[in-house]
């Protein structure tokens, strides 16, 4: 019998860590339960879809170890629902699980542990060490643009590269790319690069704290990042990512610079109006204003409405789907958002008005065929 005790809401958060990777639908029944391990005065809990592993290191009050796999949604339901305070939790060689709280006390059938998928290898290929908030910075500004189409599973993920004296972060799905650079990172090996699924590193930008330092870590097959906190593994992506630089235009003369938040609200009154397969918006912009319009040619509506720009080049009409165009323009942090822009029928690049220190951003954005 073991017997550990933990605060409610710090056990509930934990907990809660874990839920998104749990599978909805799973051929193995175990994969619906978490693995806990009680090693003295530690609670290590592993859950797992076989793509995602994830593991975290918790504080207990332990009287002896023990371990067992338990329902993850029951528990963590229950936990959550409890009042703040600490809670008792047993743990006998059935594998029943007893959550005792001050007024009551439920119990639980666990399973046996052994049943539980081992922890992916991590035979160490490269390794680097980032901190978490630079780290997360870069998952959430290159992640938005990431495909969702399986038949192109290298797009499916984010393309990370490791230089000497940079890390990069790539993703595209063919209609729009976003790339963030960063210069302050310093590595001495071999460059190397991995693709990372989405769902990975979307559990690593909502679980980890912004405040430490994380070993991110590559074998043969899995992306690891290890914190004090616990362990991340991610399953990577087989393939060749394309050549992502030989999209990037490297010419674009005429460049519009516009508020953000003005453009975006824009943006979204006008294309309430906009076909709803295509989403366009078109931009017909000459030196001190764009007017931007849309058209439902199956409801009889239409939509225009004028903002200011300052620009410089010739006066273009140029058409972008609004839901890609809203998506770009809310990874831009300054009140302004610049526009590099070719021909109407060629890519365009939006970046920030000011880049932040030892940083380098910027969006790639197709443009739609006029209609």
């Amino acid at each position: 019998m073991t017997n550990f005790s933990i605060d409610q809401e710090l056990f509930s958060n934990v907990l809660q860590q874990h839920i998104p990777v749990i599978p909805s639908r799973s051929t193995l029944p175990i994969l619906n339960s978490m693995r806990w391990q009680i090693t003295g005065d530690k609670l290590l809990i592993h859950s797992t879809d076989l793509e995602i592993s994830l593991i975290t290191i918790s504080e207990v009050h332990s009287d002896e170890d023990g371990e067992a796999a338990v329902p993850a949604r029951k528990v963590a339901d229950i936990v959550r629902e409890l009042p703040p305070e600490q809670i008792n939790i047993t743990l006998d060689e059935s594998y029943r699980v007893n959550i005792n709280s001050a007024n009551g006390v439920y119990k639980i059938a666990g399973s046996n542990p052994d049943d539980f998928p081992a922890m992916p290898s991590s035979d160490t290929l490269d390794e680097i060490i980032i901190p978490s908030s630079k780290f997360k910075r870069m998952v959430n500004h290159a992640s938005f643009s990431v495909s969702k189409d399986d038949l192109r599973p290298t797009l499916c993920g984010v393309y990370f590269q490791v230089f000497k004296d940079e890390y990069r972060m790539v993703s595209t799905d063919g209609h729009r790319l976003s790339k963030i650079v960063d210069f302050s990172g310093r590595y001495d090996g071999e460059p190397f690069n991995m693709i990372i699924p989405l769902k990975g590193l979307n559990l690593s930008a909502r679980t980890l704290a912004d405040n430490i330092d994380l070993t991110i870590s590559r074998s043969k097959n899995f992306m690891k990042i290890s914190s004090e906190e616990g362990d991340i593994y991610s399953r990577l992506i087989e393939g060749k990512y394309p050549l992502y630089e030989n999209v990037i235009p490297k010419g674009n003369p005429n460049i519009m610079t516009a508020n953000v938040e003005n453009m975006m609200s824009t943006v979204r009154r006008v294309a309430i109006f906009s076909s709803s397969i295509s989403h366009q918006v078109r931009f017909q912009i000459s030196a001190e204003k764009a007017v931007i319009t849309a058209e439902d040619v199956d409801i009889g509506g239409e939509a225009q409405e004028e903002i200011k720009v300052d620009y410089q080049g010739e006066d273009i009409l140029i058409g972008y789907n609004a839901n890609y165009l809203i998506d770009a323009l809310r990874q831009i942090e300054t009140e302004d958002v610049k526009f590099l822009i070719g021909t109407p029928d060629s890519a365009g690049i939006i970046v920030p008005t000011e880049q932040n220190e030892s940083e380098d951003y910027l969006m790639l954005l197709m443009p739609v065929r006029l209609t």
